[in-house]
Formats: C-alpha cells, sequence, structure tokens
C-alpha cells in the first residue's frame, strides 16, 4: 500500500531523497550530482522547505517524490502567486503506476489552497514529462535553451573580475528585472539562499560593471559546479542573473565574466529567442544552443489562463536555473 507523505514525516528524508535521485537521475550525462550538503541547501529554498516535499511510500521507503515551491513570479509587470514543481522522480521499479500524476494532482490542491494562480514548471520537451504534464493541463508556453561555449575557446583571463556589494546588486536586479516574465523578485531571504548562504559545491561570484560615479551599469553570476557525463563528470560554469542598461554594458560584463573563468571548463547560460540581444551577445563569443528546456504554465483559474494567452512574446523571459539545472 502506497502512502502520501510530507518530508517533514520521514526519517532520514535526506539520504532517502539522496538514494532516489542516484537512482532516478545518476544515468543521466549533464546532471549535478547531488551531495547531502547541495540537497540539505535546496531543501531551505524559500517558499519549499520539508513541509512542501511531496511523497509516495512504500513500506516505509520513499519511491517518489515532488518539491513545490510556493513563490510569485512577474507576468507583464505584475506579481503573479504561483506553485514551483521540479525535482519530480520516481524509483524504477514503481514507474508507471501513476505515482508522479498523483503527487502533481496533489500538488495543484495545495497551490489551489494557498491561492497560487497557476503551475509552473520546466522540463525536455517532446519527453516522456512532458507528455505527462500536458495531460495534466500543462501548457508548453516558452521555450529556453542551454547556450554553451566549449572548453578549449579563445581565453578571456588577462583581468581580475571585480565582486559587486550584494545589496546594490540585488536592488539593480529588482529594480530592473520586474519587466521581464518569469522573473522571481528577490526577497532578502530568497537573495541570501540564491547568493550566499550556498553549498561548498556550488561556489557563486557577481561580477560588475560600473560607471566612474560607482553606478552599477551591468551585472552577471558565475556559479561552478560539475556535471556527470557518459564516462565520467566534467566541471562547467554557469552563468545567471544577467542584465545590463543597454547592450554594450551587457557585453563588457559577459567579456569582464569571460575573463575570469578562462577556457579550461565549459560554460553554459540559459535563455530565451525571445531575449534576442543576449543571444546575439552570445553568439559573438562562440555560445550556441545545445539543449532545449519547456516551461511549462498550469493556470488555475479562467483569468490567469486568459492573461497567459494575450502575454506579449516579445517581452524578455526570465530563465529559474535553480528548478532546470539546480543552481
Amino acid at each position: 500500500m502506497y502512502k502520501l507523505s510530507r518530508g517533514s514525516e520521514v526519517k532520514n528524508i535526506v539520504e532517502e531523497l539522496l538514494y532516489l535521485h542516484s537512482l532516478s537521475f545518476g544515468a543521466y550525462p549533464g546532471v549535478l550530482p547531488t551531495s547531502r550538503d547541495f540537497l540539505e541547501w535546496y531543501i531551505e529554498r524559500p517558499g519549499l522547505g520539508l513541509e512542501n516535499i511531496l511523497l509516495f511510500l512504500y513500506e516505509d521507503k520513499v519511491v517518489s517524490s515532488l518539491f513545490l515551491t510556493l513563490s510569485h513570479i512577474y507576468l507583464e509587470g505584475e506579481l503573479t502567486p504561483v506553485g514551483i514543481i521540479d525535482t519530480v522522480m520516481t524509483h524504477p521499479d514503481y514507474r508507471r503506476r501513476g505515482l508522479a500524476s498523483a503527487l502533481l494532482k496533489e500538488a495543484e490542491k495545495i497551490m489551489a489552497e494557498k491561492e497560487c494562480r497557476m503551475g509552473y514548471l520546466y522540463t525536455v520537451p517532446e519527453s516522456p514529462q512532458f507528455y505527462l504534464y500536458q495531460r495534466l493541463g500543462y501548457i508548453d508556453f516558452k521555450r529556453i535553451f542551454h547556450l554553451q561555449r566549449e572548453k578549449g575557446e579563445k581565453p578571456f583571463y588577462d583581468r581580475e573580475g571585480k565582486e559587486s556589494p550584494h545589496q546594490r546588486v540585488r536592488e539593480f536586479l529588482n529594480q530592473n528585472l520586474s519587466s521581464y516574465n518569469g522573473f522571481v523578485y528577490f526577497s532578502e531571504e530568497q537573495w541570501m539562499w540564491r547568493k550566499a548562504k550556498r553549498p561548498a559545491c556550488l561556489p557563486t561570484k557577481l561580477i560588475s560593471l560600473q560607471d566612474e560615479n560607482n553606478h552599477l551599469l551591468a551585472t552577471l553570476t558565475i556559479t561552478e559546479g560539475e556535471i556527470t557525463t557518459d564516462k565520467d563528470s566534467e566541471p562547467i560554469i554557469y552563468l545567471s542573473d544577467w542584465y545590463g542598461i543597454n547592450q554594450e554594458a551587457k557585453e563588457k560584463v559577459l567579456v569582464k565574466s569571460l575573463r575570469l573563468v578562462g577556457e579550461e571548463r565549459k560554460i553554459d547560460c540559459l535563455s530565451s529567442p525571445d531575449n534576442r540581444e543576449e543571444w546575439e551577445i552570445l553568439f559573438r563569443y562562440n555560445f550556441r544552443p545545445v539543449i532545449p528546456e519547456s516551461a511549462m504554465l498550469h493556470p488555475l483559474d479562467e483569468d490567469i489562463q486568459q492573461k497567459i494567452t494575450t502575454i506579449d512574446s516579445k517581452r524578455a523571459w526570465y530563465p529559474l536555473i535553480e528548478s532546470i539545472v539546480g543552481v
């Protein structure tokens, strides 16, 4: 008999989830290996916590899980309450039994209770999971791509990067990225979790560009990680929270970051084709789209369903990197 439960109700929940993750994702190349430090950090994500980790138990063992983060994203300039879904995984021996579907339906009930307007998740397009989400009401709303630059490209390590004061960058991003659809407002708690209270396996650095009066012109975050490959693993750099007041400033802060990174590691930047200026800059520095992701939305009321159909497709989209790759 399967038992629906929460992470807060299970002893040794971290060990149970680590084991389930190794079985569910361990064989896939391009995945960040999950350690205890990483998982404990991720569970502390604002709006998540053990209470919002939904589980099915079989004989007191976790066989299926779903993480539900209660948050807000900007849509057409307005903050919208949403439930963010990720880390949906099922033990290989218990698949095709409707467990993931049941967890998604339970998450929908919780979202309704918490007055969320919609569900929000990322998955690989045209995958079995993609079609599962579609059957449960999720709309294939926006395509995001991993634009990658392979290691061994032209080096950029002649200057040292300068780290920015955190509070100034938080205010700068909140002020400017609120025009992006999909942007999650950086409360102080969210900012500390994303930028300061990080696990040792995923160090991050904020790079900035300033004028002669120390006014911020652009910023970009560098995160170091390691991903699995077919044979072993390889180091990777993720670029995120990239914004400039104009295209020139945005390009300069990218170059400044590439100088710091050097040529020894693959570099990954998530971006939607609607962010045309980003793509133009990235292509100039030998980034190419290699892996697609689908941002899927599940409207929970008629008003938000209508709003989704009228969203300006030309408005830039903010990829939620922590829900896509976990950084």
